[in-house]
Formats: C-alpha cells, structure tokens, sequence
C-alpha cells in the first residue's frame, strides 16, 4: 500500500535484483497474511501492523544468521548504559526502565566526553537538543577516537527525520525519534547488547 508503487509492483520490479544479490525481503502490512503468502511471493516473512518489535528484530536476526533468540533475550548483567539526557524527568524514568530491565545505567545532562571514556559504557543513548550543538559535536568527535568509535550510540531527538539522517550521517548507530515507545527502546538497546 505504498503511494506511488504498491508493494506489489516493487516485489515484481526489483525481483531479479534481489534475487541475484540474495536480498531477503520483510513485508509489514496492515493485511493480515496467512497461511503461504510468504512462499507464494517469495519473501522471507510477512509481519502484520501494527508492528510488533520483538518479532521484527527476531526475523532480521535470523535472516542475519542469528539464532533467533538473541532479540528477545535479557541483556547481560554487565551491559552498560549511559543515558545523556538533560531533561532530569525523562532521564530518571528511562534510567529506572532500563535497570529494571537488568542494564547497569548512568546517567548525565550534558555530554562528557571525558566521563565517557573513562567508565567506558557499553552503548551511549545521546539526546540531541536541536539548540545546542555539544551531542552534534560529540557525534562528529566521535569517529575520531578509536574508543568512542567502538561504543554504539543510539541518538534520541524530538528534531525533524532530515536532522535525525544527519545524525545517522554523524555515525550514531540507531535513532529513536522522541516520543518513544518504552518496547521500542527496548529493543534497540537489546540488540545492541549482544
């Protein structure tokens, strides 16, 4: 149901492309597919909306080579988190989320470069506030310093998608576009977690 090209017409168009590259193909639909769609269309899996996040990382993983349990499975103990975030509300709920979720979190307002290498989190979730240019900084910094370069970083804003595909540009490995949904956070530092 896509506005100028059904899914359809893309699967028909681009099937020998795909094909040859050895492109697995997920479609997510609000039509429910049953029984041999998938097969009969020649895609990997068909997911139903409103989309259920576990089972999405579930199928990439495993079209990936994954076994499949990674996605949903609880993180290890010792995986780290700093939380960057200088809205003290926001930052203590995601903070107590995430620790009742079994991560080891920290949290700090501003971004602290020096802070960041020495505890040496295991993933950074970076707030970029569109009036100060400190994260944007730190994000361009960043692949610069072996260091913080191997640390993912999953940058969360209220900004507009050209702003978050600059940050993706920037080398942030995820984005979460605020407001965020607590299952999809969830699984975005979980499959950063492996």
């Amino acid at each position: 149901m896509l506005p100028r090209m059904s899914g359809w017409q893309f699967l028909e168009q681009a099937s020998e492309m795909l094909e040859s590259g050895n492109i697995p193909v997920v479609i997510l639909s609000a039509i429910e597919g049953g029984g041999d769609y998938s097969s009969a269309l020649g895609v990997a899996a068909w997911l139903t909306k409103p989309l259920d996040v576990e089972r999405l990382l579930e199928v990439v993983n495993s079209l990936a080579g994954g076994s499949g349990t990674e996605a949903s499975s609880a993180p290890r103990q010792t995986t780290s988190v700093l939380v960057v975030e200088d809205e003290p509300i926001l930052s203590e709920l995601v903070s107590e989320f995430l620790t009742a979720e079994g991560f080891v979190v920290d949290a700090v307002g501003p971004v602290d470069t020096a802070r960041i290498l020495v505890g040496r989190p295991d993933i950074i979730l970076l707030d970029l506030m569109l009036p100060r240019r400190n994260e944007w900084d730190f994000l361009r910094d960043r692949a610069r310093d072996p260091v913080l370069a191997r640390i993912p970083v999953i940058a969360v804003s209220a900004a507009p998608l050209e702003r978050l595909a600059e940050a993706k540009a920037l080398g942030a490995d995820m984005l979460l576009s605020k407001p965020f949904d607590r299952d999809a956070l969830l699984a975005i530092v979980r499959s950063l977690s492996h």
